[in-house]
């Protein structure tokens, strides 16, 4: 139950940004953005999960905003480096892979492994 609560507060606040940006009201979305919302929050939520040292940290909402920003910031900056070793290499096309595994930190913080979540 908390991890579909902190799924359901992340899609909330970034519904909210998303409308504050557009100027639309949540009604006005298209269901195929809902939908990659809805897979995004998944993916970046999981992240966040794997990422806290303990169950008290990934459930701090007084930094969930700051801390979905460092990890889309990590990812952002993962893609960028993939795009620059392929351009090197001659290669193109866009990966649609995300470099940032469950098992990377992208919070710059040592992921747990003592079970304390």
């Amino acid at each position: 139950p908390h991890r579909r609560r902190m799924i359901t507060k992340m899609k909330v606040m970034l519904l909210a940004k998303s409308n504050r940006n557009s100027g639309k009201c949540p009604d006005e979305q298209s269901p195929l953005f809902v939908e990659n919302l809805t897979d995004m929050t998944t993916r970046l939520e999981q992240l966040l999960y794997n990422n806290a040292e303990t169950f008290e940290e990934y459930n701090d909402y007084s930094t969930l905003k700051q801390r979905m920003s460092d990890v889309a910031q990590y990812i952002s900056t993962q893609r960028k480096l993939q795009r620059q070793r392929r351009l090197s290499r001659g290669e193109s096309g866009e990966s649609t892979s995300s470099s940032c595994s469950s098992n990377t930190n992208c919070s710059n913080t040592t992921a747990s492994s003592n079970g304390t979540r």
